[in-house]
């Protein structure tokens, strides 16, 4: 599979992002945090595109958006109401996620390189968190779960995330002698990604409109 063929299959995200903007000032205040994300998540494609092309390496604009994901989905978590019981628990939590990104990316290694150990603490952690969320929706929600957007984007995080993690463990354990097998688990991630993208896009057409109240935002 060509760069070019990866690229496109990853502009999938855009389909999210420019529902994302028709329903922008619609869409109830508590989801934006997701919809700034798609937006980042779109921009980030284009950059690291550009920069591959360009530079043969991406890895400065891949290692900033997994800072800046791990912070919007955080967010939108709070939102969900995630930290209500642990109110003082949310700051100090991304405080430490943002730390272990400064920790690695400055002191440890580079931006320039592809870094594993934030990724697979921020996956590991928003996959706990969106199985959490799903358990509460189903007691809340019954059986209108498809059509719920927290819902879908939780099944997405989890999905992407889980595979992500997998991956990360194979890249870290692996002496050298599988880069074949590695390279179609990679190749796999470009479909799964292309299918949590459209879920997304799903979710969105799927969010509730804001009150007809006064916001409180």
């Amino acid at each position: 599979m060509s760069q070019d063929t990866m690229f496109y299959f990853s502009l999938a995200i855009l389909i999210a992002a420019i529902i994302a903007l028709v329903r922008f000032r619609n869409v109830d205040p508590l989801y934006r945090p997701f919809l700034i994300l798609v937006w980042v998540a779109s921009l980030t494609e284009i950059i690291s595109h550009v920069l591959a092309k360009r530079y043969r390496n991406d890895a400065i604009s891949n290692n900033i958006y997994t800072l800046a994901e791990c912070m919007l989905y955080f967010w939108q978590f709070r939102n969900w109401g995630f930290f209500s019981a642990w109110k003082k628990v949310f700051s100090p939590l991304l405080a430490v996620f943002i730390i272990a990104w400064l920790v690695e990316n400055l002191i440890l290694s580079s931006p320039e390189v592809f870094n594993s150990f934030f990724p697979v603490l921020y996956s590991g952690t928003l996959v706990l968190m969106a199985i959490r969320q799903i358990s509460i929706l189903i007691v809340e929600v019954g059986g209108r779960l498809l059509t719920n957007a927290r819902f879908l984007i939780c099944s997405g995080i989890i999905i992407f995330f889980t595979y992500t993690l997998l991956v990360k463990i194979f890249v870290y354990f692996d002496a050298g002698e599988s880069r074949e097998f590695l390279v179609h688990i990679y190749y796999i991630i470009i479909y799964v990604n292309l299918f949590v993208n459209l879920l997304f896009a799903f979710a969105i057409l799927w969010m509730p409109r804001k009150p007809n109240f006064i916001s409180r935002y």
